[in-house]
């Protein structure tokens, strides 16, 4: 496990394919986020969509990951200000981004 111990906050995580293509899969954002959590990091999933974010955490979860859901929409830099301070003040810190 390459990234025991590493906390990734992993934005566009709930993206999935069969919003935008015909061909059913995940996206970039999901797989990054999967991949960091089956090498050992816990995984924060962010993404416009709670909803879709939460289902990129059920997949690693399943698989026997950690991982939790937070809304950010990227171009808000609210929202990623408080999501970056919420992570921080649980995890004491970002690893990867």
């Amino acid at each position: 496990m390459k990234l025991t111990s590493k906390v990734a906050l992993v934005t566009g995580a709930g993206t999935f394919k069969k919003s935008f293509t015909a061909a059913d899969g995940i996206g970039n954002g999901t797989a990054c986020a999967i991949t960091f959590a089956r090498h050992g990091a816990f995984v924060i999933c962010t993404d416009r969509s709670l909803e879709a974010a939460t289902q990129a955490v059920d997949l690693i979860t399943r698989d026997g990951g950690q991982a939790v859901a937070m809304e950010m929409d990227v171009t808000n830099g609210r929202q990623v200000n408080e999501a970056v301070d919420a992570v921080v003040a649980r995890h004491g810190r970002i690893d990867i981004l």
